[in-house]
């Protein structure tokens, strides 16, 4: 925790994730929804929010923001992926639910934790997709599965 402009203890949020969550232009009709959460609190909480669009579990950590987003010393950390690690598996920011997807989020639970955050995960939402049948193709459920297997194991809560 922090000292704010009033002299209060400031709780330190970090925000990491994908398009879903990361901020955009104030024109933009895109909006994630970390850009919105700063006005659910009073100033005793101060958000950041690291997310970027377009980004995965692996490419966040690859491209060093997951180093950034540590250097702001949270206290707490939402970790919301899925949405890019689920891409054709050619990507190279694409990850498999059941195999490094998990080794990810394992890595940013342990390093929150390294540094005294709380992690905190969030399952990704539901894409619109619909098979040549009209049927939702539920695409990201093995992501959503994935992250509560991990959440159970490592006793971290879940969005």
């Amino acid at each position: 925790m922090t000292t704010g402009q009033t002299g209060k203890t400031q709780l330190r949020l970090v925000i990491i994730g994908d398009s879903t969550v990361c901020d955009f232009p104030a024109d933009s009709p895109t909006r994630g929804w970390g850009q919105f959460i700063q006005e659910c609190f009073d100033s005793s909480v101060r958000v950041t929010n690291c997310a970027k669009s377009g980004r995965s579990s692996k490419s966040f950590i690859m491209e060093g923001l997951w180093e950034g987003a540590l250097k702001e010393r949270p206290d707490i950390v939402l970790i919301q992926f899925g949405h890019n690690d689920s891409h054709v598996k050619t990507e190279m920011k694409a990850t498999d639910a059941n195999g490094d997807f998990q080794d990810y989020l394992h890595r940013y639970i342990d390093e929150s934790r390294q540094i005294g955050a709380t992690p905190i995960l969030v399952t990704p939402m539901h894409r619109r997709t619909f098979g040549a049948d009209a049927k939702l193709i539920d695409n990201l459920k093995p992501y959503a599965d994935a992250m509560k297997k991990v959440a159970a194991g490592k006793n971290v809560r879940v969005i």
